[in-house]
């Protein structure tokens, strides 16, 4: 997906704005300021917020590593 691409499903969401925040991030939110997803984040990447439960799963895949 191009970040354009993602962005647009990011904002499809219920609720769902865009901000940006430290410097070019682009930062995808809802409920007030519950982030789901960063955008850009340390470069190209995309960074996404999940439950404490499935971390270990995802970061256990190729490709995937933990935000600092």
């Amino acid at each position: 997906m191009t970040p354009e691409q993602i962005a647009t499903f990011c904002l499809n969401l219920p609720g769902a704005r865009e901000d940006l925040k430290w410097g070019n991030n682009r930062v995808f939110s809802i409920a007030g300021n519950k982030m789901f997803a960063i955008l850009d984040f340390l470069g190209e990447d995309l960074a996404f917020k999940v439950d404490n439960d499935l971390f270990l799963g995802y970061v256990d895949r190729p490709g995937i590593r933990p935000a600092p």
